[in-house]
């Protein structure tokens, strides 16, 4: 008896989580990995030749804030600039506007809004209000959440409050129960006030007034703690005359720092120290990026549809592997939200999500950026590429094929964690 087709192969150089397949194919069977090999190609409703391409896991972005400019309505368009940047699966901050994701009920609102809007899997985080919220944690978990985000710094009392030590403790201590993981925003309340009114005061509003985590994290690990440090793509590549140079379009928290940090954050992610790489990506609305003084500027950059391109570009221009792009934005931000073995590799049994890249010279165009019209713009805007997304599937579907995103608003889904283990650091 002859095997039922797959519904769908492809074919092409498939960076697996041991290595790289050269001229190897993967099958699909509704909306999972059904097989992997290489050699004649099975027989297959469907069969996409991407020879001499890459074929990626869909990416993973632990890091993105749909919400924070203008509410949930944006989960449509920064999900269409994820297919664009072989993202699949979008892990989404709690800060949105007017209100943050503090209980159940209202993570379950954003639930459905995510359901009727995205166009790639989202996955959510949960937070705290001010006072009194700690008691809501376990229906945050409850629901689905797959991490929590608690800040030090309060930019809005509401939506991204400051929580103060003697609660954060309290927090940490629920969360634990969990075994979800919690991220924590660092800055320093009052140290940032009083530095930033000194700066006003002395007439200085321009850009420049604007990572050693990763050893205080193996520190903390050092003494039998379970913690780690996430970095953002910016921190890779950009420095302090990019923000000179970018003005309120290059401002984010934390600003971009000096060329030798940018080195170290490189060695620290060779080295293991990373837990993994995102975007922080907050397509604030242009206006909000314009003008001289930097401390009226939204803070936090467009990443989305650059993630992939970029992230390869910078290993092609450094001789590393590709296998690093795998691990570091796929398959350890899966793991460390509860979202393996569903996300983040192309194994056995996992959902089909693929980025297909190819190697060429390209340059990046943020009028490209498949999002609402005043969130077209990027740091990025002009940068050399080394690669290009050819194309992105979702769940067996191909939902980007290099200049449209085909994908429905709904196609996407909200995906909780799959499982409460915690994460081995």
């Amino acid at each position: 008896m002859m095997p039922l087709p797959y519904d769908r192969v492809l074919r092409g150089d498939l960076v697996l989580p041991d290595g790289i397949l050269r001229d190897g194919y993967v099958a699909v069977r509704g909306e999972s990995i059904a097989a992997i090999g290489e050699g004649e190609l099975p027989p297959a409703r469907a069969v996409e030749d991407h020879s001499g391409r890459f074929i990626l896991p869909g990416l993973v972005d632990g890091h993105m804030h749909t919400g924070s400019a203008i509410g949930w309505p944006g989960i449509e368009g920064a999900t269409m600039s994820a297919a664009a940047g072989g993202v699949t699966t979008v892990c989404d901050m709690p800060y949105d506007v007017p209100r943050a994701v503090t209980d159940a009920a209202i993570f379950r609102e954003k639930v459905e809004a995510v359901n009727a809007l995205s166009h790639v899997d989202v996955a959510l985080y949960g937070t705290i209000r001010k006072e009194g919220g700690v008691d809501a944690i376990a229906g945050l978990a409850e629901a689905g959440a797959s991490a929590f985000k608690l800040s030090t710094y309060e930019y809005d009392a509401v939506r991204f409050p400051r929580i103060d030590h003697p609660t954060m403790t309290a927090a940490f201590r629920e969360i634990a129960k969990t075994g979800l993981m919690v991220a924590v925003h660092n800055e320093d309340q009052e140290l940032v006030e009083r530095l930033t009114a000194e700066a006003r005061a002395s007439g200085r509003v321009d850009p420049i007034m604007h990572a050693r985590g990763f050893e205080i994290a193996a520190a903390f690990r050092g003494m039998g703690g379970r913690a780690s440090g996430e970095a953002c793509i910016q921190y890779l590549c950009m420095t302090e005359e990019d923000l000179v140079r970018l003005k309120g379009f290059g401002k984010c928290n934390p600003p971009f720092r000096t060329a030798a940090e940018v080195e170290r954050m490189w060695a620290a992610l060779i080295d293991g120290r990373i837990a993994y790489v995102s975007t922080d990506h907050a397509p604030w609305p242009r206006a909000r990026k314009l003008g001289d003084d930097i401390f009226a500027c939204g803070a936090g950059l467009t990443g989305m549809q650059s993630f992939a391109p970029l992230m390869a570009t910078l290993l092609l221009e450094r001789g590393l592997p590709l296998t690093l792009m795998a691990r570091y934005c796929a398959e350890n931000t899966a793991r460390h939200h509860g979202l393996a073995p569903r996300k983040g590799a192309i194994r056995l049994g996992a959902d089909a999500d693929f980025a297909v890249l190819e190697e060429g010279e390209f340059t990046f165009d943020e009028a490209s950026i498949q999002d609402r019209e005043d969130a077209r713009w990027s740091p990025y805007h002009g940068r050399p590429m080394k690669v290009r997304v050819a194309a992105t599937y979702l769940r067996g579907t191909r939902i980007w094929d290099g200049t449209t995103v085909s994908a429905r608003p709904g196609q996407g889904r909200f995906l909780p964690r799959q499982h409460r283990e915690s994460v081995p650091l």
